[in-house]
């Protein structure tokens, strides 16, 4: 992850979060994460990413435990 950028792509925020890049998709699609598209490429907010995790008591993002989406 470059440091001084703060928009992820998909793979960035995966890898930000332990996940896979299927589970941000599906997170996405979920409405759980913010994207935006810019440029025509999706990217993710490093500041929105950490919102959303601290707003989720279960570990964040829906994700209770890692289950599968």
């Amino acid at each position: 992850m470059n440091i001084l950028s703060k928009w992820l792509t998909k793979k960035e925020a995966a890898n930000y979060l332990r996940l896979s890049v299927r589970s941000i998709e599906t997170l996405i699609k979920k409405g759980l994460l913010k994207s935006h598209k810019i440029g025509g490429a999706i990217r993710l907010h490093v500041d929105e990413i950490d919102d959303c995790v601290k707003k989720n008591d279960n570990g964040g993002l829906g994700i209770k435990n890692r289950e599968r989406l």
